[in-house]
């Protein structure tokens, strides 16, 4: 291929990048490829081609997937999920790789009982959390889970579909003493419009 090349191309973006480098250009060229974004102009391609290695390794931040709008939400991460008022930075192994036309009834079908739902490398700040019995999908629109943390208290976590950055939005809504307490707290979190104002609230919760 390099034989028909003319002139003298420029090779400095193929340098070795390390597998966390890799993971977020992967991430963000899927971002770009599942965005509704129009492609840049031809000048504006010749520009950013010259800062290609700059840019597409670093890290996703918010506002590149539109989720700039709300304090206190951030990034998770696993690629596509963010999370509100968490007390540090989460993975979610449960949610789906693919971008099938219905994420989150995948979502809803990974989370079985005794699958991780969440941990943190700062467990301290962020317990993990495994899936308990009640697990359920409000009308196609989100997920609310009642999990477990290691001190046997129980935390209903909802799950949203974001519209607009197709990123999965994780709420802590409650913390509880047991099993029966959690399943009474969950009818109540059925009836919720939205989740920000219990996942605002139940910031801070031990």
């Amino acid at each position: 291929m390099l034989n028909e090349v003319r002139g003298d191309p420029n090779f400095k973006w193929m340098r070795a990048v390390t597998p966390e480098e890799a993971q977020n250009c992967l991430t963000r060229m899927s971002v770009w490829a599942n965005s509704d974004k129009k492609p840049a102009s031809p000048a504006r391609l010749s520009d950013r081609k010259n800062s290609f290695g700059e840019r597409a390794f670093k890290p996703l931040q918010k506002w590149e997937v539109g989720l700039d709008g709300e304090p206190g939400l951030d990034l998770a991460e696993t690629p596509r999920c963010a999370q509100y008022m968490w007390r540090a930075s989460a993975f979610f192994p449960c949610c789906p790789q693919d971008l099938g036309p219905d994420r989150l009834g995948d979502y809803f079908q990974n989370l079985k009982v005794g699958a991780v739902l969440a941990y943190s490398e700062h467990e301290d700040f962020c317990p993990k959390l495994t899936v308990e019995s009640s697990v359920i999908l409000r009308d196609k629109s989100s997920i609310l889970v009642v999990a477990e943390r290691a001190d046997r208290r129980r935390v209903v976590v909802g799950i949203e579909l974001d519209a607009k950055s197709k990123h999965f939005i994780h709420f802590i809504l409650g913390l509880y003493a047991d099993t029966h307490e959690a399943d009474e707290a969950l009818r109540d979190k059925m009836e919720l419009q939205n989740f920000w104002s219990d996942g605002y609230n139940a910031f801070g919760l031990e």
